[in-house]
């Protein structure tokens, strides 16, 4: 932009010594615009760049307000499906360590260093309550693409199947409060999510 400046103000005073004055108004005004509109473009590029919660590079860890820095976003390992999901006690686990990529524009695709690449973050299409996260087979389907909300340094979490009115949620049972689910949005602490970077020492 500097370059720009001073490309323009070599150029107005060549243009002083041959322009009358109203000629020389009306061609400030016509360079102005394309000045402008450039230094808007570059402002909002920037601004979109900074407003990414993610790059879609390594791994997270997810965790809630309401549950605290000790429980992270896991898998549950019961040597059967390896699918389910709850909190569990932070470690240096690959069930808890999420791979957030760009799906289509404004959604995420959640997977787990422990299954891989080929199973997503997915919401059971039960024709009940279609409230269970779990992990399943990557596909082209709406209940797999997250939406991640930016609120004031914690994220919502919602899917573009069920639509930003449900938030994943931890069930507030009054036993062990470690069971995600999908719920209707509200200001509970429960909805509120940190991702932070997989750890250095792991």
């Amino acid at each position: 932009m500097r370059l720009m400046a001073s490309r323009w103000l070599a150029f107005q005073n060549r243009q002083r010594k041959t322009l009358a004055p109203g000629a020389l108004a009306e061609t400030i005004r016509v360079m102005r615009t394309p000045l402008l509109l450039g230094a808007i473009t570059i402002l909002s590029l920037t601004a979109g760049t900074d407003a990414a919660p993610l790059d879609g590079k390594g791994f997270k860890k997810l965790k809630t307000e309401w549950r605290g820095d000790g429980k992270c976003l896991d898998v549950v390992n019961d040597g059967e499906k390896n699918t389910e999901l709850a909190l569990a006690d932070c470690g240096n686990f690959a069930g808890q360590h999420w791979q957030i990529v760009p799906s289509k524009p404004g959604f995420w695709r959640m997977k787990t260093e422990w299954r891989g690449k080929s199973m997503c973050l997915d919401i059971v299409n039960d024709g009940k309550t279609n409230s269970q996260p779990h992990l399943a087979p990557c596909t082209d389907a709406s209940g797999q693409r997250w939406k991640l909300t930016d609120t004031k340094g914690w994220f919502r979490l919602t899917t573009e199947w069920q639509g930003e009115s449900k938030c994943l949620d931890i069930v507030n049972d009054g036993k062990a409060n470690n069971r995600p689910v999908l719920a209707s949005c509200a200001n509970v602490t429960g909805q509120n999510w940190r991702i932070s970077d997989k750890p250095a020492q792991y």
